[in-house]
């Protein structure tokens, strides 16, 4: 129910790149210049950057065009991807050994956890009903 330690330093690596460059376009957080400082910044800020970046897909489009970060063709289709995110209340309704399953809009999602175990993360309390 993990991505594989690959996938998730991957991760690790895109996501920042992407905030940090919607950063340069929108001047959301002060002197935030690359992504050894987004490591420093609250977690407040980053939820507040990946917010305005979702809410401007132009800004993922330009990132995967330019590249200022020189990645490959795959790590910007990956990136890429991220405009067809899905965001708001979901319901869990259970988690399995390769995925939890989440319910939004009567639409089911199987979602991995990014390095914690969902059910760790829920710190091992039973879904409800469960």
């Amino acid at each position: 129910m993990l991505l594989s330690p690959e996938d998730a330093r991957l991760f690790f690596t895109l996501l920042p790149a992407l905030q940090v460059f919607g950063n340069q376009r929108l001047n959301i957080v002060k002197n935030l210049k690359d992504t050894e400082q987004y490591k420093k910044i609250s977690t407040a800020d980053r939820l507040t950057l990946r917010d305005a970046v979702y809410a401007k897909p132009e800004i993922i489009t330009a990132f995967v065009s330019e590249n200022p970060f020189a990645f490959s063709k795959d790590e910007l289709e990956i990136v890429a991807g991220w405009k067809n995110y899905i965001a708001g209340d979901f319901f869990i309704e259970r988690i399995l050994k390769k995925y939890a399953i989440f319910i939004r809009d009567e639409k089911a999602y199987g979602v991995l956890a990014l390095t914690e175990p969902l059910d760790y993360v829920l710190g091992g309390r039973p879904l409800p009903g469960g």
